[in-house]
């Protein structure tokens, strides 16, 4: 029996939950990493395509790139609220 770890390696040695059950029950694990991560061209093309009437960046450290080249973008300081 195999388990794919797809998170980032560096996670796995603070995993409080799969990383024990695959130990205790001798499971190898396969680390195939994936990527939350569009480049920028990819986001510019969903927003192009999905014609928001909104775009809130969120998670980022970049939030005024959003803005400087998409239409309807609302940026937002930490805690604030936007009413939908």
């Amino acid at each position: 029996m195999q388990f794919i770890w797809s998170m980032w390696e560096g996670y796995w040695k603070d995993d409080r939950y799969v990383r024990p059950l695959c130990e205790k029950h001798g499971i190898k694990r396969e680390t195939l990493h994936t990527s939350g991560h569009a480049d920028w061209q990819d986001l510019k093309s969903l927003v192009d395509a999905l014609q928001s009437k909104a775009i809130v960046p969120i998670h980022t450290a970049h939030g005024a790139d959003y803005a400087r080249d998409l239409a309807n973008v609302r940026l937002l300081g930490d805690g604030e609220l936007l009413a939908l």
